[in-house]
């Protein structure tokens, strides 16, 4: 099409109007939009950038990993209310709610409790070795009063059995994701503890020099 915008006539290869006009045709290829940059490596060096904004979104590995567990949960979900409308244990509707059932669902007590004894027989020797000559292991005393201090110990530990079970390995990335959580909070709560614990010792040093 000619600078003043009359309209094309679908001509092939090029349109009549451009040709007569003595114009270059742009074609009917579908058009890049490209935006200023230069390539500093790979097969477009030299080359303009395409813009960033005409690029889509590449997902990271984990998270493409959780959306796709989650769809699959998400089905196994749909069989389950098919089977037993009734029985309420998850709640028809929407994604957000099946969801929340699911993700809710591995974190049961007694399951939990399950899983870390099983833990303390096979998953602890993962991370410490032992052999028939050795006696009772100290971690394997401590463990347990160690979790009734820290809830994101007792959920790593769950986790870390999890990881190590045929059955619940399809279950891994949500009860990662709830232990590594946890234990974000637990930190925080520790640095806050740390942060009043040091201001109290500064007023009290400060309250010491003035006597």
């Amino acid at each position: 099409m000619d600078a003043r915008r009359r309209k094309c006539d679908r001509a092939r290869p090029t349109c009549q109007v451009c040709a007569e006009r003595g114009v270059a045709c742009e074609g009917y290829d579908v058009r890049l939009r490209w935006g200023t940059g230069i390539a500093s490596r790979g097969r477009f060096t030299g080359a303009n950038a395409p813009a960033e904004s005409s690029i889509p979104p590449r997902l990271q590995g984990r998270q493409r990993d959780l959306i796709r567990e989650r769809r699959r949960q998400l089905q196994i979900a749909d069989q389950v209310c098919e089977r037993s409308p009734g029985s309420g244990t998850l709640v028809e509707g929407t994604e957000e709610l099946q969801l929340g059932a699911l993700l809710s669902e591995p974190w049961n007590a007694n399951h939990d409790a399950e899983v870390f004894s099983d833990f303390l027989s096979s998953g602890i020797n993962v991370l410490h070795s032992t052999t028939v000559q050795d006696g009772e292991m100290p971690l394997k005393v401590r463990l347990p009063g160690l979790c009734q201090q820290s809830e994101a110990l007792y959920q790593i530990c769950i986790t870390l059995q999890v990881s190590i079970r045929l059955d619940l390995k399809s279950q891994f990335f949500e009860y990662f994701d709830a232990a590594l959580n946890k234990f974000r909070s637990e930190l925080a709560q520790s640095e806050a503890y740390l942060e009043d614990d040091h201001a109290r010792d500064t007023v009290d040093y400060a309250s010491a020099r003035d006597v």
